[in-house]
């Protein structure tokens, strides 16, 4: 296979996940509804952290910057809630 597939479905997760991400943050329906969407978006994202890391331990390409790049992809995936929230805080100070 060529070595950027990998990379590609990689990033296509990353981009999913912050999607789901994005939208549990800023849904502004009812709380069961807002909690159960952070719920599954932070399962979504552990489960989809936890599969690249096996993948990475199992199948590596041997490109290096395509192999881990997805790993800034995930780092800003996890952080990006967090950003959100102080965000929506601040406003309603």
């Amino acid at each position: 296979m060529n070595g950027l597939f990998w990379p590609i479905i990689w990033w296509s997760v990353v981009a999913c996940s912050l999607a789901i991400s994005h939208y549990a943050v800023t849904y502004r329906g009812g709380k069961a509804k807002k909690i159960k969407l952070l719920r599954f978006s932070s399962g979504f994202f552990i489960a989809s952290f936890i599969t690249y890391l096996i993948w990475l331990l199992l199948y590596k390409t041997g490109y290096v910057l395509f192999d881990y790049s997805p790993l800034a992809g995930f780092a800003l995936t996890a952080v990006y809630p967090w950003i959100m929230a102080l965000r929506e805080f601040k406003k309603e100070e």
